[in-house]
């Protein structure tokens, strides 16, 4: 569908007109959603034609031409014929026994371009390595555009993901190389990603047309009223001369008639609400994963040589930035879920996991308050070591984010031949009729306006298919007020059945370097690109996932960080600008900071710029970050050797 198929263009017709009047919410619902969908075409192909070009353009100039041409004759073709159909179809008003065939119209040309991509694709799928890169890239930055265009109605968006990303996954693990066989388990997770991303977005946006039915609701019912009082006012003109008492009634009458405009007018006034924290939502997590392409973009074009491959690179980086720049017009304009996973069991000591994770949640807990608390065991267990310590993690978060006072214990038990894991809080607890719907996908308690600060609501349902996956069972026992206790069943293994783990090699010795950065971003592959960019230019780097694992970061480093790059806004309630405060006082001297956002709410930018930190908005180019780097870097240098001349005057 394109990044540019969320583009709003030609005025929407309403649907009071064509026998809307009378239909219930559900149906208006759906062919809103048809509708918009149906409005996008002329942009949808354009864009569709324009990016097939760029792609045929770049694989015909390897040598064969022949196919490449076809493939795009038949991409133009498809994109003409949806041209048309829109064409013929714009100016008719379709009713509601008619909407089913604008829904058939959107969702077969999303099927028949999807299929061509993706077929295409991967009969054209070249053998040098970085032009499959970059045939990925294109189909998934496709797939990330129609995440947002589509999201509105599931059907068109799954006929145009399914048909572009299957075949090319095939296509890519049929090379059957580890590599390959790796691309393509990552093609068919992100096709995964994507679904989640788009049900995310098609959910927001149901709600928000929800939202603005009942309040054309409420305005009619508000008409209808005072068209009703008006009647009645003219009817009793000649009693209220004789009655003065009567007219008592019919102010009353009014003043009803004005709370009822109040409430409408409230209403409204949400519903607009509900539109701009979608979209500040949308704005600042679809341009995150543009961000890490950015920076491994650039590390791939640091360390190629030959020029035909850097040319090639060179026009990838046009085409991301083209990407990026229909993005933000998409968000700008518009005002608006693979079994690849197999356990690793083994015989394990539970001790060692029970330590790292108290290692890792005793000091976020004490930044609350809390008393964290683990209770040593000699047991043995058989799981997968790796899973089962998520599973305990993501518990642990969960306790952590609703517990506001007390403590939390984590500790086992063995009961009737297995061993029982478990997680207990004294958080807000969990009501009754409640304490299976946790498990479930974005359900949340306590959280109606889906504050993205306390989670997503994915933790304890990834939980739950963990558990049925390794055949751990995990129950729940709640009291609310009181706390929660979550439970996971392992298989209890007698010590003398281990068979010993040869001990990991000790990681090489980093060599040292002039100056250390630390990095504080929550986006993992950010956090993985902005760390190898940063040490292919020669610096030494601290990364850190979140405010709190700097700060300890900070405390346990051999050397302090001369500057600090943080992302602005992460998943606590301390921001990046407060963090690097923080990092001042611990380390006893004004840090450089950079700031980096994806936000565009001017009260965060503001808050950024007055800090005194640079500021850089994401996606942001790695040469302007290398160039404010070194000049941080020199400020710093500077600083010392000033401070150093004044002791030694």
């Amino acid at each position: 569908m394109g990044l540019a198929a969320g583009l709003d263009v030609g005025k929407p017709q309403s649907l009071a007109a064509g026998g809307w009047e009378g239909q219930p919410d559900s149906a208006r619902l759906r062919a809103e959603q048809i509708r918009m969908l149906f409005q996008q075409q002329p942009v949808v192909v354009a864009t569709n034609a324009a990016v097939a070009t760029l792609v045929a353009a770049v694989l015909a100039a390897q040598g064969n031409t022949a196919l490449p041409v076809l493939w795009l004759v038949a991409v133009l073709a498809v994109s003409a014929i949806r041209f048309l159909i829109w064409r013929r179809c714009w100016t008719a008003d379709p009713s509601p026994s008619g909407i089913d065939s604008w829904a058939r119209l959107c969702v077969s040309g999303s099927a028949a371009a999807a299929t061509l991509w993706g077929l295409g694709l991967a009969l054209l799928f070249p053998g040098d390595l970085l032009l499959q890169m970059m045939t990925i890239l294109a189909a998934a930055g496709m797939c990330a555009g129609a995440a947002v265009a589509l999201s509105c109605y599931r059907p068109a968006f799954l006929a145009f993901l399914l048909p572009t990303l299957l075949p090319l996954g095939l296509r890519v693990a049929a090379e059957g190389t580890a590599a390959h066989l790796a691309m393509a388990a990552m093609i068919l997770a992100y096709a995964a990603a994507m679904m989640l991303v788009a049900r995310n977005l098609g959910r927001a946006f149901a709600h928000s047309q929800r939202l603005q039915l009942e309040k054309d609701a409420l305005l009619s019912s508000r008409d209808r009223l005072l068209s009703t009082l008006e009647q009645r006012v003219e009817e009793r003109t000649a009693a209220l001369r004789s009655s003065n008492g009567q007219l008592t009634v019919e102010i009353t009458e009014r003043r009803r008639a004005e709370e009822a405009e109040r409430r409408a007018r409230d209403e409204a006034e949400r519903a607009n609400a509900a539109k701009s924290k979608f979209l500040a939502t949308a704005s600042h997590d679809l341009r995150q994963p543009f961000q890490a392409m950015r920076l491994f973009h650039h590390i791939l074009q640091s360390r190629l040589t030959d020029n035909a491959m850097r040319e090639i690179a060179t026009r990838l980086g046009e085409a991301m930035q083209a990407g990026e720049e229909l993005l933000n017009a998409l968000l700008d304009i518009s005002t608006l879920e693979a079994g690849t996973v197999e356990p690793r069991v083994s015989d394990f000591p539970i001790q060692p996991m029970l330590t790292r994770l108290t290692q890792e949640f005793e000091a976020q807990a004490a930044a609350k308050g809390l008393d964290f608390r683990m209770v040593p065991s000699s047991a043995v267990v058989r799981s997968d070591p790796v899973l089962l310590e998520r599973m305990v993690r993501n518990l642990l978060n969960n306790a952590l984010r609703y517990t506001q006072r007390g403590g939390i214990l984590l500790g086992c038990r063995r009961a009737s031949g297995r061993m029982s894991l478990s997680v207990v809080d004294s958080g807000i607890g969990i009501p009754p009729e409640k304490q299976q719907a946790v498990f479930e996908d974005f359900f949340q308690i306590g959280n109606p306006e889906r504050d993205r600060s306390q989670g997503l609501g994915l933790g304890l349902p990834i939980v739950a298919r963990m558990a049925r996956l390794l055949d751990h069972p995990v129950s729940v026992r709640s009291r609310p007020g009181h706390g929660s206790a979550f439970v996971i069943s392992v298989p209890f293994v007698q010590a003398t059945a281990i068979i010993p783990t040869p001990a990991a090699e000790p990681a090489a010795d980093i060599p040292p370097s002039a100056t250390t950065i630390l990095v504080i971003e929550d986006d993992r592959e950010q956090r993985i690109g902005m760390q190898m960019m940063l040490e292919g230019w020669g610096y030494r780097v601290i990364v850190a996932g979140s405010p709190e694992k700097a700060l300890i970061a900070v405390r346990s480093a051999p050397r302090l960080p001369a500057l600090v790059i943080s992302d602005f806004r992460m998943p606590s309630r301390i921001t990046g600008v407060e963090t690097i405060a923080l990092i001042a006082e611990i380390v006893g001297r004004r840090i450089p900071g950079i700031i980096l956002t994806g936000d565009t709410g001017p009260d965060r930018l503001r808050e950024a710029k007055q800090s005194g930190c640079v500021l850089l908005h994401k996606p942001f180019a790695p040469e302007r970050l290398r160039e404010e780097v070194r000049r941080a870097v020199g400020e710093t240098a500077r600083v010392r050797e000033q401070a150093l001349h004044e002791r030694s005057g």
